[in-house]
């Protein structure tokens, strides 16, 4: 197979590119093939910030139900892809995890965890939420609280600072961004 510099989408793969490119004997039917344009850029530009947000979001939701949800994130770490969202990731997120850099030590995050992370620590739920996480030198020790799960008038920042209190450990604050990209 040649690679090309700009990899195929998965929605806009033939089954048989897909079979070949992700090793598959039988592929499956995958969620963004339905709505190919939900998991695609822009390609002309006429979408707006607040209309693309709104797009990764359902995309990232259509992810977390496709059945080749590990094998697209492994290949889309493979053949690092420049556009789309894969594995319930957009292209800035794959391959980088800026809320785990430079984490040495006990320290608690809030942060959204991708689908792939959500499902490899058991808690799929967790996906795409923002997330209150206990790290020990950058590595996830357990998930302490989710958004959604939340009630009454606390924030999830109040809740990671309370817990950063009570675990003894330092609390890494909310970005601005990760803010804006909140979950109802």
């Amino acid at each position: 197979m040649v690679r090309s510099d700009v990899p195929i989408h998965p929605s806009r793969m033939l089954s048989d590119h897909l079979a070949v490119a992700w090793r598959l004997t039988d592929p499956p039917a995958i969620e963004c093939a339905y709505d190919p344009d939900l998991h695609t850029a822009d390609s002309e530009g006429v979408e707006s910030e607040q209309e693309r947000a709104a797009r990764v979001e359902v995309a990232r939701q259509v992810c977390l139900t496709c059945p080749l949800l590990l094998r697209c994130a492994r290949y889309a770490a493979e053949v690092r892809p420049v556009s789309g969202v894969w594995a319930g990731r957009d292209t800035a997120e794959a391959g980088t995890d800026p809320v785990r850099e430079g984490l040495v030590s006990h320290t608690i995050t809030v942060e959204r965890l991708d689908p792939v992370t959500a499902h490899e620590i058991g808690r799929p739920e967790a996906a795409c939420q923002l997330t209150v996480v206990e790290r020990y030198d950058g590595r996830i020790g357990k998930i302490c609280a989710v958004q959604a799960d939340l009630w009454g008038p606390v924030t999830i920042e109040q809740c990671a600072r309370g817990i950063a209190r009570t675990y003894g450990a330092h609390y890494v604050p909310v970005t601005p961004a990760l803010v804006g990209q909140a979950v109802a």
